[in-house]
């Protein structure tokens, strides 16, 4: 396993383990509706934004 800075070839990956965590961490937590909302799309979108415009950079790790 390695640790590394995000990059834009990362953003899908990310964005996959975002939507799926939500999806089964807080099923039953969190309305129904909400979890039915999110997208890989929207997802990848929000975590591209985050990489493009936060002062820090964020961190994955990779196989």
């Amino acid at each position: 396993m390695k640790i590394k800075k995000a990059s834009e070839e990362d953003i899908k990956s990310v964005a996959r383990v975002y939507v799926d965590s939500w999806m089964t961490t807080y099923y039953g937590l969190v309305p129904d509706d909400y979890l039915n909302r999110l997208t890989y799309g929207e997802a990848e979108k929000k975590w591209a934004h985050f990489l493009n415009s936060e002062k820090e950079s964020f961190i994955v790790t990779v196989k």
